[in-house]
């Protein structure tokens, strides 16, 4: 199976939070869970909106003696991954990509070497509006022509469709002319 990922998004096993976490996997969920939270049972994805609320979340789990990094700067324990670039840190234990499930473009990650392809979301979750949703990595060619370039955000292009709130991301090393 696999987890939704959108924004940042930590991913860590299960059996990590039910050894490490005081009270396991339960008095995890109560305090840190929440619409952000999802698991397919081997892993289970935590989703921050800001690199501040990402640092104080590593620092919780640290205190629980639960290791973002190795000493060699790979994951450890657990791995950040953004919705539109992927792993932040070399992982030899979570797979990441772009899936379609029902006619739409979704990131997940999942448990190297899973080969179920279904996708654990968090309660109440749906595509519209989700971050899923409002923000999409293109390849150039899939870039409509009325797109408004509007920024860079982390080596991406960003360009907003003519009509709604929607954002498209396009690699700047793929911008080519």
């Amino acid at each position: 199976m696999a987890v939704l990922i959108e924004d940042i998004s930590l991913v860590f096993r299960v059996s990590t939070i039910d050894t490490k976490f005081q009270g396991g996997w339960d008095a995890f969920a109560g305090r840190m869970g929440g619409p952000y939270l999802c698991t397919d049972g081997d892993i289970a994805r935590l989703s921050v909106r800001s690199v501040p609320d990402l640092r104080n979340t590593l620092g919780v789990l640290g205190e629980h003696g639960i290791r973002h990094r190795a000493p060699d700067g790979s994951a450890d324990e657990i791995v950040v991954i953004e919705q539109l670039r992927g792993p932040a840190e070399e992982c030899g234990w979570v797979e990441w990509g772009t899936i379609v499930k029902r006619g739409c473009p979704i990131s997940v990650a999942r448990l190297q070497g899973s080969m179920n392809d279904e996708v654990a979301f968090p309660l109440a979750w749906s595509f519209e509006f989700s971050p899923s949703d409002l923000h999409r990595r293109v390849e150039r060619h899939e870039l409509p022509k009325e797109a408004r370039f509007v920024g860079q955000q982390q080596g991406m292009h960003v360009y907003a469709e003519p009509e709604g709130p929607r954002r498209l991301y396009v690699r700047s090393d793929e911008l080519m002319f």
